[in-house]
């Protein structure tokens, strides 16, 4: 009796695995950190479907894998990452099991938001302008080569953490100091070395790039046999009130703006993978567009993460989740037709000050007939910290609304969010404040 394949999914969260059990059950199996799974509260996997180690080891993690394999009887037909400090890990491993996964070096140049662009450049792709800085001093003297503001941040990283858009040399200077402390007791593995080239540690080496004005998208996308194929394309609104680069919402689908087609985009993205030489990838790019042209922002190997896998499917019942499992044994994945999307909004839901959670309460939220579902990620008692000390912990939940098309959406977004009743303790003193 031959052995059962599975798919190993390497380091993600323990929400994810929760999800991804109830979807596919023993087709998947996880490598996951125990630190991981030692904040969740939840019911643990069987230890069948799981091992967990420490992630840093990689020789621990593919002797513990091969271990794995022969006590539960299973070959690995392909490996799939959701998180960006994974990624380096998953290529590892895929290149030791000759397993088809985008290539270390290919990870290593995305996980680096200098090398990333400084390549494609090289190859006469346009993107932000970019330089490396190690002090307040190189930072404020860079800014002269810039036209305009410029934005300095994390050499790797996610999201908005840690990002500051810098308008003069002295702001230039503090948002560098502020890296540079901040950085010091970043020793997870979103900041590991070992994700890098090893002349640039991201705890002393930063980055500081262009700023390009313009609306903000995200998409992700499949690049397989040289054709390039879309597979969800959303704009986001940027909180102009929190701190720089904050999404508010994602909307999906998005229109792309005039003079901009789909085409020259897949275009533009499909030039990207090739001057990464990946013939074969499934990844997410972030990219802002402005008088007509697309700057790529980044470019992760993996499927968008947040509330994205969530919104896709409420929008169009389209399973990302799916898509990349499929992906990564090789099987063929194809985009939704447009039609079959419905315009929906991924709301987040986010606290504007420092303080303990006393109560929550989404109930006028949900009153709402545009509202399909929403999700909380704190209760009574949780401490609310703000960025730049933790830029997660202000993110209260989740909203998906299907707005009404006659309206402005941002201005839906807000109604939205100021129907969010919730009340915190500050400095010992009770406040209430509805959102």
């Amino acid at each position: 009796m031959s052995c059962k394949s599975r798919i190993v999914v390497v380091g993600t969260t323990a929400d994810y695995i929760e999800i991804l059990i109830e979807k596919f059950g023993d087709r998947v199996f996880f490598l996951t950190d125990f630190e991981e799974r030692a904040k969740w509260q939840n019911s643990h996997p069987e230890s069948s479907m799981e091992i967990l180690l420490d992630l840093e080891d990689h020789n621990s993690v593919v002797a513990s894998l091969r271990k794995a394999m022969d006590e539960y009887d299973f070959a690995v037909s392909g490996f799939a990452c959701f998180d960006c400090e994974s990624l380096v890990l998953t290529a590892v491993i895929a290149e030791i099991f000759s397993v088809s996964f985008p290539s270390l070096d290919t990870v290593i140049n995305c996980r680096s938001k200098y090398t990333f662009k400084k390549i494609i450049k090289d190859d006469g792709i346009l993107c932000p302008e970019v330089f490396l800085i190690r002090n307040e001093e190189e930072a404020a003297r860079s800014f002269d080569k810039f036209e305009g503001p410029a934005i300095i941040k994390p050499l790797t990283g996610s999201g908005s953490e840690l990002v500051f858009k810098c308008e003069d040399k002295e702001s230039c200077r503090e948002a560098c100091s502020i890296i540079m402390e901040k950085m010091k007791d970043k020793r997870g593995r979103m900041y590991s070395g070992n994700s890098l080239l090893v002349s640039n540690d991201p705890h002393e080496v930063f980055v500081m790039e262009q700023y390009i004005p313009g609306d903000e998208y995200s998409c992700d996308f499949i690049c397989d046999d040289g054709q390039l194929n879309i597979l969800r394309l959303t704009k986001k609104i940027i909180n102009k009130n929190a701190t720089f680069g904050t999404v508010s919402a994602y909307i999906l689908p998005a229109e792309l703006p005039e003079g901009v087609t789909e085409k020259k985009l897949r275009s533009y993205l499909y030039d990207i993978v090739k001057s990464l030489d990946e013939k074969r990838i499934m990844a997410m790019a972030d990219f802002k567009i402005y008088k007509g042209e697309i700057f790529i922002l980044e470019l992760t190997p993996r499927p968008g993460g947040d509330c994205l896998p969530f919104l896709i499917k409420e929008s169009s019942g389209f399973d990302i989740f799916g898509a990349a499992l499929d992906f990564a044994e090789c099987k063929p994945v194809y985009p939704f037709e447009i039609e079959k999307w419905q315009k929906v909004i991924g709301l987040h839901l986010l606290a504007d000050r420092n303080g303990i959670l006393k109560d929550i309460d989404p109930s006028v939220i949900l009153s709402d007939e545009r509202v399909i579902r929403c999700n909380l990620k704190h209760s009574k008692g949780d401490r609310i910290v703000m960025p730049p000390n933790d830029y997660e912990s202000r993110l209260l939940g989740h909203v998906f609304f299907r707005p009404y098309l006659d309206q402005d959406l941002e201005e839906q977004c807000e109604d939205i969010s100021q129907k969010l009743i919730f009340e915190m303790e500050l400095n010992d003193e009770r406040e209430t404040a509805a959102r």
